[in-house]
């Protein structure tokens, strides 16, 4: 059995780094270690996920090379059958019979040490991620060795200069035609795995002799040759040089110790008293848990409740993985969700995204909240949100051809406000004799969608503005507002939140202009030199909105335009089909490309004046030419390979078959007006004129008036702004 007893010395413990490793790496039931102590080490349910950057991971590790210390971790004992997840896992499991040890504080620490060390299935990687070391390679300033990581979107690592920064659209490209789909990072040299390392010094018996010559024969291998080069192409002495120091360090490594600290159990429980302010758990979080990442909101919500009810975790889990969902929304967004809907059935205080101090008052005013068979696992547990979840993913998702839904990616377009506000009125409209929630949702599928995307454009504020709703929503569903329609309100509800902010004079939702009053936004009277932001300036008070929804479809945070996953929805859901693909994280199967590249109209070195885009302007702003290259007008949604391998080519060369101008969002009318051709025929592209110039305006603008079109009539917008 585990004996903290044994482990720990007055509260404190200090096991060697690599058998405290074995237990976190599920060898504990090997017969481990110093002493005879087995190790069980997990995380209880309270804590998150995997959080830290490339940079960290490597920073660490270049610590632990040193023998500089970590920090210690804070740890707590494990029941039997405790509900808990190892380390680098998102399942749950239970503590077996001889016990174990809750890992508090340093998940981070622990996570990116474990990738130093070979996995049960023997593999070197953990989450996605892995540790290389190059030992042909001078070291960053601060390091002893090249160190590189990779993940399995960023098969080919990261940039050396900065390690959280992808490679380069070139570099990408290069790397895909040096290494195809291979996981090893392209800015190396002779990159060789340090778990890999790390397991033969530990087979070898920490002999270095031998341990060297093992590592040096590897690298000699024919099968290590990386981008063309082997072993031989390098220094041989400053190679062997480095490999010994490398030895030096895991001999060290080996002896390492890791101080531990038990946390007594006290302060995981709450004082009975009622006016006993902070649970004991939550001042736990305040005091201990950042380690320099702060605990979100969110994730302190999270913890709480999956402390309060543990089987809360795995079926939170279930739910996050409704197909669609873990696009936009994870298991902590459907926490979140789950608080408010509880809130609302019990007339709380209504949050969008309740912080710490507002979490505990609304758990504290519901006193049936986070019992056993209280209000919050019964939401969950019941299954009531995770059917209505799937009833309204099935009502929004794309049926093909001209269907209005959205596509699988396009799921990011469902905002967590918009989605809570959706789910309280479908949670909340009683249902008639025969009705189920599906039908409910299929009923009013084409206000839902309206309403998703109607809110991506027009709702500045959409968490904010979601309490004015659900505010609104509640007073129809009591009657108190008149009699709700058994379909979604959507165009009621936007037209009363459109009348509080003008009754208000504040911002809280957008008239969308007609396609007539869009297109003398849009397309420039008389085509002349470039316009810049001053496109949106305007002196008429009362078309102040109109201008703010035109300027918010042009583009106004950069080159992304989520929209476009709706616009080009029948392309988009093609791509889903590439399931060999696995994303994590902010990672997409597609790019926002534009479609004339950004090489041939920005960044100007050796460019001389008068030859460049920036001198067609109106405006002296030299900035302000991006205003049309990042327009929406130019940019399309692409699959991400595609682009790397034609991301810097011409508009005409991009777009060399009727069926490539489709899935690009250009309609057949404007590619015959041939000012995509007009715009792009300059030879190597970066040499302007005033021609070319004025003609990638009108390309730009012209799409970006069609894409507002399909927009506005193909949701049917008419009907809900008639003029």
């Amino acid at each position: 059995m585990t004996d903290l007893n044994k482990l720990f010395s007055d509260g404190f413990g200090h096991p060697l780094l690599k058998d405290w490793m074995k237990g976190v790496a599920g060898k504990d039931l090997d017969g481990v270690a110093d002493n005879d102590l087995k190790f069980f080490v997990a995380l209880p349910l309270i804590q998150r996920g995997m959080v830290w950057k490339p940079s960290q991971i490597i920073a660490i590790w270049d610590s632990l090379l040193r023998g500089m210390p970590i920090g210690s971790l804070m740890v707590n004992e494990l029941k039997p059958g405790t509900p808990v997840r190892r380390v680098g896992s998102n399942e749950s499991m239970l503590v077996p019979n001889h016990g174990g040890i809750a890992l508090i504080d340093g998940q981070q620490r622990t996570f990116a040490v474990l990738l130093g060390w070979l996995q049960g299935d023997g593999t070197s990687k953990l989450l996605g991620r892995q540790i290389w070391v190059d030992f042909a390679d001078k070291p960053a300033s601060e390091n002893m060795f090249r160190l590189h990581v990779t993940t399995s979107v960023q098969r080919h690592g990261f940039t050396k200069r900065d390690p959280n920064t992808r490679l380069s659209l070139s570099e990408r490209r290069q790397a895909r035609k040096d290494l195809g789909d291979k996981e090893v990072p392209w800015a190396s040299h002779l990159p060789i795995p340090l778990a890999w390392l790390i397991h033969e010094f530990n087979k070898n018996q920490l002999n270095q002799i031998t341990w060297k010559q093992v590592v040096l024969n590897e690298l000699r291998q024919e099968s290590r040759k990386h981008r063309g080069k082997g072993f031989d192409d390098f220094s041989a002495v400053d190679c062997e040089e480095a490999v010994s120091r490398f030895g030096d360090c895991l001999a060290q490594l080996f002896k390492l110790r890791i101080p531990l600290i038990k946390i007594p159990d006290a302060c995981f429980s709450d004082n009975d008293k009622a006016d006993a302010g902070d649970p004991a758990l939550a001042i736990l979080f305040k005091r201990i848990g950042t380690g320099g990442t702060n605990l979100s909101d969110a994730d302190y919500a999270y913890s709480i409740i999956k402390h309060h009810l543990p089987e809360s975790f795995d079926l939170v889990e279930q739910i996050s993985r409704i197909p669609g969902l873990p696009q936009r929304f994870g298991p902590v967004d459907i926490v979140m969700t789950a608080v408010r809907l509880v809130a609302a059935q019990k007339s709380l205080p209504d949050y969008e995204s309740p912080n710490k101090s507002k979490f505990d008052s609304l758990r504290r005013d519901a006193a049936t909240f986070l019992e056993e068979n209280g209000d919050f696992i019964t939401m969950v547990k019941s299954g009531q949100l995770k059917h209505a979840l799937e009833a309204l993913n099935h009502a929004l998702l794309y049926r093909g051809g001209d269907d209005i839904g959205l596509p699988l990616a396009g799921l990011v377009l469902v905002s967590r406000p918009s989605l809570q506000v959706m789910l309280y009125w479908l949670l909340g409209q009683p249902l008639r004799e025969g009705e189920t929630l599906e039908k409910h949702a299929e009923d009013s599928r084409d206000e839902l969608i309206r309403f998703v995307l109607y809110s991506h454009l027009a709702i500045p504020n959409q968490k904010d503005v979601s309490t004015l709703a659900f505010k609104w929503l509640k007073e129809q569903l009591s009657g108190i507002g008149g009699q709700l329609a058994n379909t979604f309100p959507a165009k009621d509800l936007v037209y009363a939140l459109i009348e509080r902010g003008r009754t208000e004079n504040k911002e809280v939702a957008y008239s969308l202009p007609s396609v007539e009053e869009f297109k003398k936004l849009a397309l420039s009277a008389t085509p002349g030199n470039l316009r810049g932001p001053e496109r949106f300036y305007q002196s008429e008070s009362n078309h102040l909105l109109e201008f703010k929804v035109f300027h918010r479809w042009w583009g106004y945070s950069g080159h992304q335009h989520p929209l476009l996953l709706w616009l080009q929805r029948d392309y988009v859901q093609r791509l889903t089909d590439k399931s060999e693909e696995v994303r994590y994280d902010d990672e997409t199967l597609y790019d926002y490309d534009h479609i004339l590249p950004c090489s041939h109209w920005r960044n100007w070195t050796g460019i001389p004046p008068k030859d460049r885009l920036l001198d067609f302007l109106d405006a002296k702003n030299n900035g302000n030419y991006r205003c049309v290259g990042d327009s929406i007008g130019n940019l399309r949604v692409w699959y991400a390979s595609d682009n790397r391998s034609d991301g810097d080519t011409t508009a005409i060369e991009k777009l060399t078959d009727s069926n490539l101008v489709a899935d690009s969002a250009i309609t057949a009318a404007q590619w015959e007006r041939r000012d995509w051709h007009k715009c792009s025929d300059k030879g190597d592209g970066i040499i302007w004129d005033a021609e070319r110039a004025k003609a990638f305006q009108m390309a730009v603008e012209q799409r970006t008036f069609d894409l507002y079109t399909q927009y506005f009539g193909g949701l049917d917008f008419q009907s809900w702004f008639p003029h």
